[in-house]
């Protein structure tokens, strides 16, 4: 039997938690056919996240971001900072830096270049966080 009988999966997420972040590993593509599904997976995280984590999308594995997956990253973004919880996305590739980029986005989103920048940082903001309390 080939492996070719074994339909590849457009889109894998999965989930883990690191330093009082959330954190949502998407790797794939991400437009028509699959951005149901992780709007799915997104909303679901950001309605168990409590503040003051964060949420840290880990785009570095997604090879292809639609309009429509730009999209659903913005709404994400606008629904958990309506919860105060903020989200992070390690997107060092051109395929989530460049349609950010052209559409402006990337004046909005959070992008870092490493999981390592994003989770400090996270981590560093949910440290004062809970020192204000």
């Amino acid at each position: 039997m080939s492996d070719s009988a074994t339909p590849q999966l457009a889109l894998r997420v999965r989930r883990s938690c690191r330093g009082g972040a959330e954190i949502v590993h998407i790797a794939g593509d991400v437009d028509m056919s699959t951005v149901d599904i992780l709007e799915r997976d997104l909303l679901k995280t950001v309605a168990t996240t409590e503040p003051p984590s964060h949420i840290v999308l880990d785009c570095s594995e997604v090879t292809f971001l639609g309009s429509c997956g730009l999209s659903l990253l913005l709404s994400v973004h606008e629904v958990a900072l309506s919860q105060d919880t903020p989200v992070r996305i390690v997107a060092p590739q051109r395929a989530v830096r460049r349609p950010a980029q052209l559409t402006g986005f990337d004046q909005t989103l959070r992008l870092h270049d490493t999981m390592e920048d994003a989770v400090r940082l996270a981590t560093a903001s949910h440290l004062q966080a809970n020192q204000r309390e």
